[in-house]
């Protein structure tokens, strides 16, 4: 599909270390709930409810929940 949507759900702990990989399509990452950490090759952002985070195709990129419990979209364009 040219477009695809993910709700991920995330707690505390969980991929941590950042386990940074890529894609060949563009990410569009929304939050809804919590907070989230994202790393996108050296540069690290915390992204809150109701903020857009686009992550290009084959950039290195993670996302970790240090506090609590995380929900976002994940929106994929190929």
């Amino acid at each position: 599909l040219p477009v695809h949507c993910l709700e991920v759900h995330k707690t505390a702990g969980e991929n941590q270390p950042f386990r940074l990989h890529y894609h060949d399509y563009i990410e569009l990452l929304y939050g809804l709930e919590g907070n989230a950490e994202v790393k996108i090759g050296e540069r690290q952002c915390t992204m809150h409810p109701g903020e857009l985070v686009i992550v290009n195709a084959r950039e290195a990129h993670a996302v970790a929940c240090p506090l609590g419990e995380t929900k976002y979209y994940v929106i994929k364009f190929l």
